[in-house]
């Protein structure tokens, strides 16, 4: 699977709740850790917050089950059961095709939104054009 089929790179994780909220109560580390996979695969998707193979006839495609726990090595009773809670948990919902909607994503990931503009307008790290040196000496005016 290409991990980044969309132009997020990163997830917001809130560090307070995440340590100190219901996550941490509710779930085992192993829900934890399928909960934190489920919120990367839906961070690298073609679809913010939506884990999805595709797209068929208009409608999004969800991964099948085996393959999906195979990619996040995992038992597959283990992540049936897990989505099953997350449900149960208002966590995430399910489409009629399988794709895993994050419930909530553009409230808690909006972060990632408010940065596009400055990403957008952000000059390449790479250039190949040359960069004239200045010396602040023999020419301050140059840095005034």
């Amino acid at each position: 699977m290409a991990l980044l089929h969309g132009r997020r790179t990163w997830v917001k994780l809130w560090v307070k709740e995440w340590l100190d909220g219901t996550c941490r109560f509710e779930m085992t580390s192993e829900q934890r850790g399928l909960w934190v996979d489920l919120l990367a695969l839906a961070g690298a998707s073609r679809h913010a917050g939506i884990v999805a193979s595709g797209e068929t006839n208009g409608k999004l495609m969800g991964y099948p089950l085996d393959y999906l726990a195979a990619t996040l090595r995992v038992k597959e009773d283990v992540l049936r059961a897990t989505l099953e809670l997350f449900k149960a948990q208002d966590r995430i919902t399910v489409s009629d095709t399988g794709a895993i909607y994050i419930t909530n994503w553009a409230k808690y990931q909006s972060e990632y939104q408010r940065q596009a503009k400055y990403r957008k307008n952000k000059a390449p790290l790479h250039t190949d054009e040359p960069v004239e040196l200045v010396d602040a000496e023999s020419e301050p005016e140059a840095l005034a």
